[in-house]
Parts: C-alpha cells; sequence; structure tokens
C-alpha cells in the first residue's frame, strides 16, 4: 500500500502552477514542459472527473472479439481517493458487464452490478506492487497506476515533456507534449521484452491546458499494460488506451466501502 500524502501540499505546488500557466500563454506554446511542474499544477486542482477507455482483441468461444473497457467517475488527488463506474462491452456479446470501483488509501475495491439491478459484495481488486518496482516514467508508458496517482508520477518522472501541437480536449484549448520513454530498464524488472514488440524506447503524450493541468493521457498503439500478479508483472497488450480529465474543481466524496463476503476465489475486505 502507498503511503498518502494527503494534507500537506507544498508551497510549490502554487508556485509550480503559476509557472506553468505563464508559460502556455506564450505566443504558440514553449517547446517544452517541466513535467514535475504538471504534476504539481494537477495535483493542486484537487478534483476532477475521469474516464479511463481501452481496448483490446481478446480470445472468446466464437473466436477474436473487441473488449471495450470504459471506466468513469471523480477522482481527489489531494486525498487520494477516487469512485467510478466500469462498462466492459465485447463485440457481438449482448451482455454488458458493470460495476462500480472505489480507491481509497491505495486500495482498489469493486463491486459488480447485475442486470437487474442489484448489486454483489465489496471485494478487494488491489494487485500489489511489483517486486522490482518500476521507475516512474516506465509506469506511465505501461499503464502501472491508478488514476489517484498521476499526480505523484508525473512529479517524479526525469525529464522534460516536449511539445508537439495545439489542439482541443473537450472543447477546450490544450498542447500536446510527448514524454521518450526508456524501455530497457524493464527487462531488468523481469517484463518479457518480446511482448513489446522490440521496442528500446516509447513515447507517452500528456495534454496540458492552460492552467498546466494534465487533461489526456496517452501512448502509442499497441499500447502496453503491465500487471503485477504474485508481484511478477504481467504484460497486456491493448489496441487503444487513453486517461483523460475535465471539469477540475467538481465536488468527490469517497468512503471505503462496508465489508462483505465477496465471491469465491476473490478477497473480501476485511
Amino acid at each position: 500500500m502507498r503511503r498518502s500524502r494527503r494534507g500537506f501540499l507544498p508551497l510549490a505546488v502554487s508556485v509550480a502552477a503559476a509557472l506553468a500557466t505563464s508559460a502556455m500563454a506564450l505566443s504558440g506554446g514553449p517547446t517544452s514542459a517541466d513535467t514535475a511542474a504538471a504534476g504539481l499544477a494537477t495535483e493542486a486542482a484537487g478534483r476532477a472527473r475521469y474516464a479511463f477507455n481501452s481496448r483490446v482483441e481478446v480470445e472468446a468461444a466464437v473466436g477474436t472479439v473487441t473488449e471495450r473497457r470504459r471506466e468513469r467517475g471523480r477522482v481527489d488527488f489531494v486525498e487520494e481517493r477516487a469512485e467510478g463506474s466500469v462498462r466492459v462491452a465485447r463485440d457481438g456479446d449482448d451482455q454488458v458487464e458493470r460495476s462500480e470501483v472505489r480507491l481509497v488509501d491505495g486500495q482498489r475495491y469493486e463491486r459488480r452490478l447485475s442486470p437487474t439491478g442489484g448489486a454483489e459484495g465489496w471485494v478487494s481488486d488491489d494487485q500489489g506492487p511489483l517486486d522490482r518496482p518500476l521507475e516512474a516514467a516506465q509506469r506511465l508508458w505501461s499503464w502501472q497506476y491508478e488514476v489517484v496517482e498521476l499526480p505523484e508520477l508525473l512529479q517524479a518522472v526525469v525529464g522534460d515533456l516536449q511539445r508537439l501541437e495545439s489542439t482541443v480536449v473537450r472543447d477546450g484549448p490544450v498542447e500536446r507534449y510527448a514524454l521518450t520513454v526508456d524501455l530497457r530498464p524493464l527487462a531488468e524488472a523481469g517484463v518479457d521484452v518480446a511482448a513489446l514488440g522490440g521496442r528500446s524506447s516509447g513515447t507517452v503524450w500528456v495534454w496540458l491546458d492552460g492552467g498546466g493541468r494534465a487533461r489526456r493521457i496517452g501512448t502509442e498503439a499497441p499500447a502496453v499494460r503491465i500487471r503485477a500478479v504474485g508481484g511478477q508483472p504481467v504484460v497486456d497488450v491493448l489496441d487503444k488506451v487513453q486517461l483523460e480529465l475535465w471539469d477540475y474543481g467538481v465536488g468527490v466524496d469517497v468512503d471505503a466501502p462496508v465489508a462483505s463476503p465477496g465471491a469465491p476465489g476473490e478477497r473480501p475486505l476485511s
């Protein structure tokens, strides 16, 4: 479990946010942006709505089908808490899997919702850390984090964001930046590098608004997600994955769920 930093943001947060705002106001935008400043500005904003979308080809009884996962909710970066709803749909399948999630004090909780409106008990879905943790940049590229951890990861990244273009996200002007990530350390962490398709470097795209806050995170296709299973890395190859943030300042009130027996094979809350 990660140590929560809620309740004491450094003075540098507001200073970095102001500097980021000034930089973005320059004609044509800066050629680069400080990654840590983007993390500080995002954290200083406090709360936001988020959407995490992914698409992957999976094997099913009818052959290979496309699975689309969409998670939408609200996140409090200062308290490091979030709540959302998950929708998983597969081509050719009329049944849509739905669930609710909560992130509280470094733990992820989830409960499935039935088509009739009922709900199963809450279970802990914490995968735990890797035995040999990845560095911040590699975690960003491989989506090995929860939404509440984004500002902290950006602050820990070594290297600047290189400006690519001015564009629009949800009707708001943003600047798109690129962060080049060295993938060679992944092999040292036990990742099967063959699953990376021979790549020695990858790119994380970061969209920043006029306040220097993160509005969207993306990676090149095919994307890679690394999960911890028994402390060891497992690689999922995705067709597409993207995290989006908007409506900064929205209210968020999340509590840890009440304990329940859970389902067979799952770890119930204790």
